[in-house]
């Protein structure tokens, strides 16, 4: 029964390949943190509609049936911060919720989530032609999904306003994801203490989740329609380098783990679309953000 589970009391809602899946791996080592253990894929049960319509017991019922007496009770659904749904549906159903973001810089933070794109079999255009495009998606989930959404997704400045109008300052912590990798320790000390859990614990740093390259994109986009429902599962493998098996020779050939930088038209284009809206962040952060410009 719902009404014997315990319900969450934070959520980390993002951003976007920002850093939540490093962050999640390592609190999931606190023995006063309860975190699902399935991390792929995330629930967004508040940004997706057609889970959002299965009902709130559905949403507790399958990541939080493992409670047991864990103090801070949360998960991580990276696509709410920037969701237009999502802050009214969670506050709806826990108004008293604490809430964890990860901010990282929204230049990189868009060519991260462009490989990711890539790798996903999802995108057939170089960067900066997809990021002039306009997408069209064919139906409601997939304009939900919206993998092309480079853009949008960096743009925080008024979907934090969105989350503070609605919960309070004091009940949302932005990290910057930067500092969460170079000074862990001292970031996980504000989270522990934001969610009153002991700062005392050990951890190891999970492995890197950087998306390698993909080669041909047209390739991959084949590759997804081959393999179809495992795919996603294989690239997760891929991504954490766990994939020791000798199948799928055909999705290794086509990545490489070789260190891709951005094309500087990309950067001066993102540049140029961002950089009001990291200014406009700046008012609702505790960390600099002129290294973002």
């Amino acid at each position: 029964m719902v009404s014997q589970k315990k319900k969450p009391n934070f959520i980390i809602i993002g951003s976007c390949a920002g850093g939540t899946s490093f962050l999640s791996s390592i609190l999931a080592y606190h023995k006063e943190i309860y975190l699902p253990k399935i991390k792929r894929p995330e629930p967004n049960f508040f940004h997706y509609t057609h889970k959002y319509k299965k009902g709130i017991s559905s949403y507790l019922d399958e990541w939080f049936s493992d409670v047991k007496d864990e103090k801070a009770i949360g998960e991580r659904s990276s696509l709410l911060l920037t969701s237009k749904l999502a802050p009214k549906r969670l506050y709806k159903h826990f108004p008293k919720i604490k809430i964890i973001a990860t901010l990282r810089n929204p230049i990189e933070r868009a060519w991260a989530n462009y490989r990711f794109t890539c790798l996903e079999g999802l995108e057939t255009y170089k960067f900066l032609n997809s990021l002039k495009k306009k997408y069209k998606y064919k139906n409601k989930f997939w304009s939900e999904v919206a993998p092309n959404n480079y853009i949008q997704r960096s743009l925080y400045a008024d979907s934090i306003k969105a989350f503070i109008r609605l919960f309070g300052k004091k009940k949302i912590l932005l990290i910057k994801s930067e500092d969460l990798n170079n000074n862990t320790k001292k970031e996980l000390n504000k989270i522990c203490e934001f969610l009153n859990v002991s700062k005392n614990f050990k951890f190891r740093r999970p492995p890197t989740f950087t998306s390698p390259n993909v080669k041909y994109l047209k390739v991959q986009k084949k590759l997804r329609k081959k393999y179809n429902e495992k795919f996603y599962k294989i690239i997760e493998q891929i991504r954490e380098k766990r994939l020791n098996s000798k199948k799928f020779n055909d999705i290794k050939k086509n990545i490489s783990f070789d260190k891709m930088n951005m094309d500087n038209n990309s950067r001066i284009y993102l540049n140029k679309i961002l950089f009001k809206d990291i200014k406009k962040l700046s008012k609702y952060v505790n960390f600099e953000t002129k290294d973002w410009i």
